[in-house]
């Protein structure tokens, strides 16, 4: 009885043993090519940083990628089984599972910023 009891348990369990978006989780190095221009004043500037980040599982098919040291510095985004995510102005995919490109945008109308960013897996 005891043995059946545990067979059925772990079979109703709602546990995801295996999360494709696992493989692509951990801590990362994230060199961060900022860019910005504005319409209104016609100024423009660029900077780089590295910042220690990390992405994480947040359910099954979607990550977190917290890629600078300011509060704002994530975003959520659905990523499919390779390692690909395109989602309003953020595209991004995992040239393998320790590497990863991210194209970003944020504003409009001409000005804005632009994140180029190149995470390799620590």
């Amino acid at each position: 009885i005891i043995l059946l009891f545990i067979l059925m348990s772990s079979i109703s369990c709602k546990k995801e043993w295996f999360d494709y978006t696992n493989k692509y989780t951990g801590n990362f190095e994230f060199t961060v090519n900022y860019s910005y221009h504005d319409p209104v004043t016609n100024k423009s500037g660029s900077t780089t940083y590295v910042y220690n980040g990390k992405i994480k599982r947040i359910k099954r098919g979607w990550i977190k990628i917290k890629y600078g040291g300011k509060t704002n510095d994530f975003f959520d985004v659905p990523i499919d089984k390779k390692g690909n995510f395109s989602e309003g102005y953020r595209n991004g995919s995992f040239s393998d599972e320790n590497n990863l490109t991210i194209d970003y945008r944020t504003g409009g109308l001409g000005g804005g910023g632009y994140y180029d960013i190149i995470g390799v897996r620590r």
